[in-house]
């Protein structure tokens, strides 16, 4: 599981929101791989890449909902 991977609560927004972020990153490596017909790179890379962006976007400050 997400939250305790990250040490976060089941019942947090984060691990949520993350968990939305990697599946957006997923769904658009693929759309992209196969518009790129000729990429010579593969789509499990192209995942890897697109998910390692997504997330370190999120590594910013911490926000808290108050």
């Amino acid at each position: 599981m997400i939250a305790r991977r990250i040490g976060a609560a089941e019942s947090d927004l984060e691990p949520l929101l993350l968990a939305g972020v990697v599946t957006a990153a997923e769904r658009a490596a693929v759309l992209h791989w196969f518009r790129q017909a000729g990429l010579s790179t593969s789509l499990a890379d192209v995942v890897r890449i697109a998910v390692a962006m997504a997330v370190r976007g999120m590594t910013g400050p911490s926000v808290t909902l108050s």
